[in-house]
C-alpha cells in the first residue's frame, strides 16, 4: 500500500494510520479540497445544508434521438446534472438546474443535415477521388480543413438553436470529433495524417462561437495504454466524452486490459487538463441482470474520478428508459493517496488496481472508509489476484433492481470482499 500524509482544511491525518483505526472522519474532509460550487448545489449533487455529496455528476439524454422520451427534465432533476435534449425541453432542463447540450455532427453528414452542401471540397476523399462513406449509415465523412464546412456548421447550430421559439443550451455536443476509424469508413482520407487532421479539427472547433463538448475519446488505437489522439481537442473544448468507457459494445460487455488502462489514463489526463469528462458506458444490457458489469464499470470509474468535473453516463436498460443507476449515490472522497499521472500508480503488489478513501457517502450520509479494487485482465487468459487489503473491510456495495427512477437501490451492507478477484471483476468495499 502507498502511504502518505494528507492535509485537508482544519484536519491533518496520516492516511495509513487512519485507515487502520475506527475514529470518525470529521465533516471538514468531505470534499478533500474540492470546492462546493454553486452549480453543484443547484443541480442537487450535494446537500445544500451540509455540503455532503449526494451523487457523482450524471448525464441523461432526454427527448433527443436515442434518449429517454418518457420523462421530463423536472422529473429526473434530483439525479441528473447534464442532459443532451431538445430545444423545447432545454428551458425546463435549465430551470431544473441542469447543464444542457445541443447535438451536432459536422464530421459525418448526410443530406438531411443543414450542414449538407454542394461544395465537394468539404467532403473527405480517398486517393481515387471518391467521397468516403460511413458504414451502416447514410453519412459521408467530412473534411475539417475546409473553411466553408466551418461556416455550414455554424449555420446549422445557430439555425437550430434559434428556430421554433429558441432554446437555452450551454454547450454544443460535437459527435465523431477527430474520429477516423478504418473499421467504419469506406477508405481512409488520401494521404491521411492524424496530427494534421487533429490540427484541422481544432481550427474548425475554434471557429465555432460556442463552447464545445466533443465525443471521440473512446477511439483508442490498437493495444496502447495511453489516450487516443482525440484528447488533443482539449485545446479548443470545454470537455470530452469517451464511449465504451470500461464497459460497452463487446460480446461480454467488458473492456479488459490494455484498453482498460488507456481509458483510465484518459480519465486521469482529462482531470489534469481541467476538462469535463463523460464516461459513457454504452452496454445496452438489462440493468437488474448485470450488477457485476455495473460494479466493474463504477469501480473502474471511481479509481481516479474527480467529483467536480467527471460525469457518469450509462445505458443499462430499465423499464422507464431512465439509465441513472442507484450506485451513483455512493461517493468516495478524501483519497488515501494522490491521483497518479498514470493508472500504473494504483497497481497493488498482488496485481489488482486499488485505492482507499477516508470518507465515503451514500446519498449524502457518511458511511465511513471504503476502498475500490479492480482486476481488469481478461479472464480467458489470466488468473485471479488477491484483494489488496485482507481483513480491513467487512462489507461490500451491492446493487438491487433497476435505475433510481425505477426504484433500484444500493446497499453498503453486502458480504465481506472476496479473498481473490478473478479477471474482469471488481469490488467496492466498506469498512
Amino acid at each position: 500500500m502507498r502511504c502518505q500524509a494528507i492535509v485537508y482544511p482544519a484536519v491533518s491525518l496520516l492516511a495509513c494510520a487512519a485507515l487502520g483505526c475506527s475514529s470518525a472522519v470529521t465533516p471538514s474532509v468531505r470534499f478533500a479540497g474540492v470546492p462546493v460550487t454553486e452549480f453543484m448545489q443547484r443541480a442537487g449533487q450535494v446537500d445544500p445544508h451540509t455540503g455532503a455529496p449526494v451523487h457523482v455528476l450524471t448525464w441523461l439524454t432526454i427527448g433527443e434521438d436515442g434518449g429517454t422520451y418518457h420523462v421530463t427534465p423536472s422529473q429526473v432533476a434530483k439525479w441528473v446534472d447534464f442532459t443532451m435534449t431538445t430545444q423545447q425541453l432545454s428551458f425546463e432542463a435549465k430551470q431544473a438546474g441542469m447543464k444542457t447540450l445541443i447535438y451536432s455532427d459536422p464530421n459525418r453528414v448526410n443530406p438531411q443535415s443543414l450542414i449538407w452542401n454542394h461544395d465537394d471540397a468539404t467532403f473527405a476523399h480517398d486517393c481515387k477521388g471518391n467521397r468516403i462513406t460511413v458504414s451502416g449509415s447514410p453519412d459521408y465523412q467530412m473534411q475539417p480543413e475546409t473553411k466553408y464546412l466551418w461556416s455550414r456548421w455554424n449555420y446549422d447550430v445557430t439555425t437550430r438553436e434559434h428556430s421554433q421559439g429558441g432554446s437555452d443550451f450551454d454547450y454544443v455536443f460535437e459527435d465523431s470529433a477527430d474520429e477516423i476509424n478504418p473499421e467504419r469508413l469506406s477508405a481512409l482520407p488520401c494521404n491521411f495524417d492524424q496530427s494534421a487532421w487533429t490540427a484541422n479539427t481544432n481550427s474548425m472547433d475554434a471557429s465555432l462561437p460556442y463552447k464545445i463538448f466533443y465525443n471521440g475519446l473512446g477511439l483508442i488505437p490498437g493495444d496502447q495504454k495511453s489516450p487516443g489522439p482525440e484528447i488533443a481537442l482539449n485545446k479548443t473544448s470545454i470537455g470530452g466524452m469517451s464511449e465504451d468507457c470500461y464497459v460497452g459494445r463487446t460480446p461480454s460487455g467488458y473492456f479488459y486490459a490494455p484498453h482498460w488502462q488507456a481509458t483510465a489514463n484518459t480519465e486521469i489526463q482529462m482531470a489534469q487538463d481541467g476538462k469535463l469528462f463523460t464516461c459513457h458506458s454504452d452496454a445496452y444490457v438489462d440493468a437488474k441482470q448485470n450488477t457485476a458489469l455495473r460494479t466493474y464499470f463504477y469501480a473502474s470509474f471511481l479509481l481516479t474520478y474527480h467529483l467536480a468535473d467527471q460525469i457518469v453516463l450509462t445505458e443499462f436498460l430499465t423499464p422507464s428508459g431512465v439509465t441513472v443507476m442507484p450506485e451513483v449515490q455512493f461517493v468516495p472522497e478524501a483519497a488515501a493517496d494522490k491521483t497518479p499521472s498514470d493508472i500504473a500508480g494504483l497497481l497493488e503488489p498482488g496485481g489488482a488496481y486499488g485505492r482507499e478513501y477516508l470518507a465515503c457517502y451514500l446519498d449524502g450520509n457518511l458511511v465511513g472508509q471504503c476502498a475500490v479494487a479492480v482486476n481488469p485482465n481478461n479472464p480467458k487468459n489470466s488468473g485471479s489476484v488477491p484483494f489488496p487489503w485482507p481483513g480491513r473491510y467487512h462489507h461490500t456495495l451491492t446493487m438491487h433492481g433497476y435505475g433510481v427512477y425505477d426504484g433500484g437501490t444500493v446497499s453498503v451492507n453486502g458480504p465481506p470482499p472476496p479473498a481473490r478477484l478473478p479477471g474482469g471483476t471488481a469490488v467496492i468495499a466498506i469498512h
